[in-house]
């Protein structure tokens, strides 16, 4: 079975993708979930291993797969093709940044769901500022709101993250609740400014006192080539006594 997430919105993308993990973890526990990068050397190949793999403990996998696009592999290609026709044993999402070239075309209509997200217009951005701001408890006038709109122009992540600045004590804010566990994690994994990925950090360890040691496990989960080495590295130096895992969180986002 293949989902096919595909779009420049990142945001909504990743929250759709966090949607179908907690479905997916709801009825199957923890167990049989991978990521993979279609990028790093052999993920193809490790990719149609653990579809193809059935376990006592996890007969339900799923994988979430990125870069199948731009590493356009003939093999996996064909694989995907195959797996269209199967049953949800294995369930392969594909999160994608861009709409499928022509060789991939066919998911578009033959995955067993397959869902755009385009860069958000004018109108979808008031409501999203709208319903963010009311989700989080920062009560934004039109102005106020306009001037988020024209300073991020079109940036999800960058609204949604000052959004929650305001709600945690902004000027003129009321503190209602902290940000969402996973908002600010993916902030970390998929932010481009340094600020707000420390600013997503210190909420995590000091604003919600989320466990550091759950923060970089989650962090961690999926990560693959000179990522996975340098955080496996850290956490050994972390359980042989040479850091603590605040250090190493921070660390790792500089």
């Amino acid at each position: 079975m293949i989902i096919l997430l595909y779009g420049p919105n990142s945001y909504s993308r990743q929250k759709k993708l966090h949607e179908i993990l907690a479905q997916f973890e709801k009825k199957n526990g923890n167990l049989g979930q991978e990521r993979f990068d279609m990028l790093d050397k052999d993920s193809a190949a490790e990719l149609m291993d653990f579809c193809r793999s059935r376990t006592l403990f996890s007969p339900k996998r799923l994988a979430v797969a990125t870069n199948v696009f731009a590493a356009d592999d003939k093999q996996l290609k064909t694989f995907l093709k195959s797996e269209i026709a199967k049953d949800e044993d294995a369930v392969i999402v594909l999160n994608e940044p861009s709409k499928p070239p022509a060789p991939y075309k066919f998911l578009i209509d033959e995955a067993q769901s397959s869902q755009e997200f385009g860069e958000p217009d004018d109108k979808e951005l008031d409501a999203f500022i709208k319903k963010e701001s009311k989700e989080r408890g920062a009560d934004l006038d039109k102005d106020s709101a306009a001037e988020l709109k024209a300073k991020w122009d079109g940036d999800l992540w960058g609204i949604a993250t000052d959004i929650e600045v305001l709600a945690l004590g902004g000027k003129g804010m009321e503190i209602n609740k902290m940000p969402e566990f996973f908002a600010l994690v993916n902030g970390i994994q998929y932010g481009n400014d340094l600020k707000r990925k420390i600013l997503s950090l210190e909420y995590l360890v000091d604003g919600r006192k989320d466990d550091p040691a759950y923060v970089f496990n989650s962090l961690s989960y999926g990560a693959k080539g000179a990522v996975l080495k340098k955080m496996a590295a850290y956490d050994l130096s972390v359980k042989s006594g040479g850091m603590e895992y605040e250090e190493a969180l921070l660390d790792l986002l500089l």
